[in-house]
């Protein structure tokens, strides 16, 4: 699951990020300042894979901030928020590190797809993990899907697959065990669909699968051929190491924006349990 880190002393801003962001998958934390961020650093294991700040420090602190990030990794997306509208001081933020440079006050579909964007800027560790995948920013492909489908009147959904790593204090799997599993149900998914549907891998951690031409009924028939291949997988790799998801939605039946239907698919995932029953 991405884990975004947001930093923001200002109430009405987090209170806005929240209600944005509580309807995503992302798992989000909190924090005031830059010194909360770095007192927690020093204790917790698990990286960020984002950052939302919000711009209302001193400048320096901030371009430290960027450097710190940088200095530990490259890829890292780094989001800024705020209300200074100048030129000027949106180019030296961007030059200091940040990718993305969003005003305040955001509207919320907006923030989400230059977040989605962002995420899915440093795509090569996903190109080498899956060779022969196509890696696209998922609001660009359900945009194009979605211009299509208006343009000649028919249906079209997308399924995505969000997969997790199940750890405890008795078991911990390497993650190795589960990009192997995500690299195997690939070739399997890419060898399902029609030539019409393309399979992405999308974030590092999910898989879509857009259908046009595809209705709901038609979205929850690709979702039993999925289970029919997670089946045949439970032997080299037992369900008990992984969670998985899944999430779907049509257009128009579910929204008609993509901003609305990647939120719905967030949103409305079920356990791959619930198509079962």
């Amino acid at each position: 699951m991405t884990r975004l880190c947001i930093i923001s002393p200002v109430a009405i801003t987090k209170q806005n990020l929240k209600a944005v962001l509580s309807t995503t998958q992302y798992k989000c934390e909190y924090l005031d300042t830059l010194a909360d961020y770095y007192d927690l650093e020093e204790t917790d294991t698990s990286p960020f894979n984002v950052f939302i700040i919000d711009f209302t420090m001193n400048e320096n602190d901030l371009f430290d901030f960027l450097r710190h990030v940088r200095s530990k990794t490259a890829k890292t997306p780094v989001m800024v928020l705020s209300p200074v509208s100048d030129r000027n001081t949106i180019v030296q933020v961007l030059r200091q590190g940040a990718d993305d440079y969003v005003l305040k006050p955001f509207e919320a579909g907006n923030l989400l797809d230059r977040l989605d964007r962002i995420i899915n800027l440093y795509v090569p560790d996903i190109a080498r993990m899956f060779p022969q995948s196509l890696v696209l920013d998922l609001g660009s492909v359900v945009e194009l899907e979605l211009a299509r489908a208006r343009r000649h009147n028919y249906s079209f959904s997308f399924v995505r697959l969000f997969f997790t790593l199940i750890e405890s204090k008795d078991q911990k799997p390497h993650q190795e065990l589960l990009v192997n599993l995500m690299q195997r149900v690939f070739i399997m998914l890419k060898s399902q669909y029609r030539k019409t549907d393309l399979v992405l891998a999308a974030g590092g951690d999910s898989f879509v699968i857009s259908l046009p031409f595809t209705d709901k009924e038609g979205a929850l028939t690709v979702i039993r051929r999925m289970i029919a291949t997670f089946e045949q997988l439970k032997a080299k790799f037992p369900p008990q190491l992984y969670f998985v998801e899944i999430g779907y939605a049509s257009y128009p039946d579910d929204a008609a924006d993509a901003a609305d239907l990647i939120n719905y698919v967030a949103r409305e995932k079920k356990p791959i349990s619930y198509y079962k029953e």
